[in-house]
């Protein structure tokens, strides 16, 4: 069993149990409930977390999606130095993620943000197998991981993913895990001597509790659940409540990873990995602060 600490304060203690014997193995977050400041808004938040960057430009890993792009908005309006990395992924020299491009570029343009495009030929960089040293240590069988921790190697200053906060139920007001891939982000930029977050929305446990208060609040089921909008229009509404202004909505992006297996088949990366680490149950546990912004009491929870 490894144990760690991450995120501002080191609020979030990592326990990982790996059973080599049936490869069945736990990934467990809980959320502590250390001190916090008495910023009362996301930008004061947002500085925090920032003021880590020593005066350094802050490069934002830039999917084009929303969650990145309200960290540019906050440089931008902050006066903060920034700069958008956006990875171009080609199979057979043909990019497979346009949605990113599109606007990822457009967003940078119109806000006159410095954008930084770097091309991963993912065809080679799986074929070569490549892929695997970066999720070998951390039992990891999603195969795209794997880009983003190569992009945060091409960086150059102090490189931000943006990450997401732990998503609240609304039925029986618990919280999802955050989920052992999507986890390891802060993790892999400690083992490899990076300076940089690992995921803004949740870095510390003010701004955790902000987001998840503030999407608790907003939430409305006629509104957020449809299938194809759900996800934009709820991140929409909420990160205009929360200040960041009224963003382009968009279509959710489904990712490149999700291509027809003629164009890039990642399912038999996905499996090769499955068979070579196994799999990973997630499980968070929250203490008193998160249970007070849930209306609930402290809990656990592996479902999502």
């Amino acid at each position: 069993m490894a144990t760690w600490y991450s995120g501002y304060n080191n609020y979030q203690k990592i326990t990982f149990d790996i059973n080599e014997e049936t490869k069945e193995h736990l990934f467990h977050l809980e959320l502590l409930d250390v001190s916090t400041s008495n910023a009362d808004n996301i930008t004061d938040i947002f500085n925090m977390h920032l003021a880590e960057a020593t005066g350094r430009v802050i490069e934002v890993l830039y999917s084009g999606g929303s969650d990145s792009e309200i960290i540019l908005i906050h440089c931008v309006r902050n006066n903060i130095p920034v700069r958008a990395i956006t990875m171009r992924l080609l199979v057979n020299g043909c990019a497979i993620n346009t949605h990113d491009l599109y606007y990822s570029e457009k967003f940078c343009r119109e806000n006159t943000v410095e954008h930084v495009i770097i091309d991963l030929h993912v065809d080679k960089f799986f074929t070569n197998g490549d892929h695997i040293p970066y999720l070998e240590p951390y039992k990891l069988a999603t195969p795209h991981v794997a880009t983003h921790f190569w992009l945060f190697e091409q960086c150059s200053s102090f490189p931000i993913i943006g990450g997401d906060y732990t998503w609240p139920w609304h039925d029986k007001l618990i919280l999802s895990p955050q989920r052992h891939p999507f986890a390891c982000y802060s993790k892999f930029l400690a083992d490899n001597n990076i300076e940089g977050i690992g995921g803004m929305l949740n870095y510390s446990l003010e701004s955790n509790m902000k987001f998840v208060k503030k999407h608790l609040e907003v939430y409305d089921k006629q509104i957020h659940d449809g299938k194809s909008l759900k996800i934009p229009k709820l991140k929409q509404d909420l990160f205009e409540a929360l200040g960041f202004g009224n963003l382009e909505r968009r279509l959710r992006s489904y990712g490149w990873e999700g291509l027809k297996p003629d164009v890039f088949n990642i399912k038999l990366y996905s499996d090769d990995l499955i068979d070579r680490f196994g799999t990973t149950v997630s499980r968070i546990t929250w203490n008193e602060k998160m249970a007070d912004v849930l209306g609930s009491a402290p809990g656990t929870n592996d479902k999502n």
